[in-house]
């Protein structure tokens, strides 16, 4: 340095010494960079060894490309094609053979914007782990799904022919974001692993209300459906969620068939857990049905058919909704306290009115006495042929 400031002076010297500087500064400076990085792919890292009992390193890999698939969301919303956002191989000690692998899914609750996590273990093609990553969904409702929801996930097999997530009371939406994920993970993990998903060659006619007051308590649904290489066809009672509750015609189908029913039956999005019948009279003739409204509420109607049991004389509600709230914070009080949306919906009915319009401000529990007026015209429809 002393030889080159006297040959060339002070300015050349200082030139180099700049020079010096940015390069060792670039370096360090990518270094740094580099540190920083790594820090932030541990504490990610760290998530997805979580979700996974002895693994020790994590690494991001290619999916395999597979078909898109459409989803129906719950009481018949659509349907929904989710995406895997992300894929990992966990890894444990210094092994090169992957034990687990974690698939973030984007999936569509209440609303959309649900990213779920799921590790499966590769050696037993069970689910060993869950994790919210992202949702926007209505605190409230999601709040309802607690640690006997999420328990439901351990250790639970993916060659279940039935395949499903039981939904929780008051956040069905929600719940239903679980298996539409849960479902499409599978696929990738199939394509990724080459996993058999189990199957039964099936057809779901349909799955309609049971308006039978000797059994629509207990078996509210009736599911048409014709399976098997032979065409068999079998009509069977399912309970509130979907499971074989009893025989209507043909022959008791077996234990795989009966699981393949429930898990077409609760996709087909045509009917409702959210609404039921409770009882009906025949000789007061007095029909009472309930839906589940906002926060998990019930809403009771009870109704006194009239005598050619084609429509309804009388109505009482039993409501313990709520107007204002963090959901539906636009309702007019102007209009009525409750039960004013659902007598409101119920008057609308009684005139003839071709499509029953719900209340601004008030859409859950409008949704709910949707549900509750359309099971009500089809238990008139079938007893004495109502319109």
């Amino acid at each position: 340095m002393k030889n080159i400031i006297a040959k060339h002076g002070l300015a050349a010297g200082i030139v180099i010494l700049f020079a010096l500087v940015f390069v060792f500064g670039g370096v360090y400076s990518r270094y740094m960079t580099a540190q920083i990085e790594a820090r932030a792919n541990d504490g990610a890292n760290a998530e997805w060894l979580a979700m996974y009992d002895g693994a020790t390193r994590v690494e991001e890999f290619n999916i395999a490309d597979i078909a898109q698939k459409a989803y129906p969301l719950a009481d018949g919303r659509g349907d929904f094609t989710p995406s895997i956002l992300a894929a990992y191989k966990l890894y444990a000690t210094d092994a090169d053979t992957a034990v687990g692998v974690i698939y973030v899914v984007e999936s569509y609750g209440k609303f959309a914007g649900v990213q779920i996590a799921f590790a499966f273990d590769l050696a037993t093609d069970t689910v060993v782990a869950v994790k919210v990553i992202a949702q926007a969904e209505t605190p409230s409702y999601y709040g309802n799904l607690d640690s006997v929801f999420f328990a439901q996930f351990d250790d639970m097999p993916l060659d279940d022919i039935g395949l499903s997530v039981d939904a929780v009371a008051g956040a069905t939406y929600s719940s239903k974001s679980f298996e539409i994920a849960l479902l499409f993970a599978r696929e990738q993990y199939a394509a990724d692993f080459g996993f058999v998903i189990p199957s039964i060659v099936m057809t779901l006619n349909s799955v309609t209300y049971n308006v039978d007051p000797a059994t629509f308590v207990a078996m509210p649904f009736i599911a048409d459906v014709t399976y098997g290489e032979d065409d068999t066809n079998v009509v069977v009672y399912l309970d509130s969620a979907f499971e074989y509750a009893g025989l209507v015609s043909g022959v008791e189908p077996a234990a795989d068939v009966k699981a393949a029913i429930k898990s077409f039956a609760a996709s087909a999005g045509t009917v409702s857990a959210n609404v039921r019948f409770i009882e009906y009279d025949d000789e007061s003739r007095e029909l009472v049905i309930e839906a589940v409204g906002y926060g998990s509420l019930t809403i009771r109607v009870t109704a006194t058919l009239n005598a050619a049991l084609d429509g309804i004389d009388t109505y009482e509600v039993d409501s313990h909704q709520s107007y204002d709230n963090e959901y539906n914070e636009g309702y007019n009080h102007t209009l009525g306290e409750v039960p004013y949306v659902e007598e409101n919906m119920i008057d609308q009915y009684l005139a003839d009115e071709i499509t029953i319009d719900g209340v601004a401000g008030a859409s859950v529990t409008s949704a709910a006495m949707q549900k509750l007026i359309a099971l009500l015209d089809l238990f008139l429809l079938e007893i004495g042929g109502g319109d």
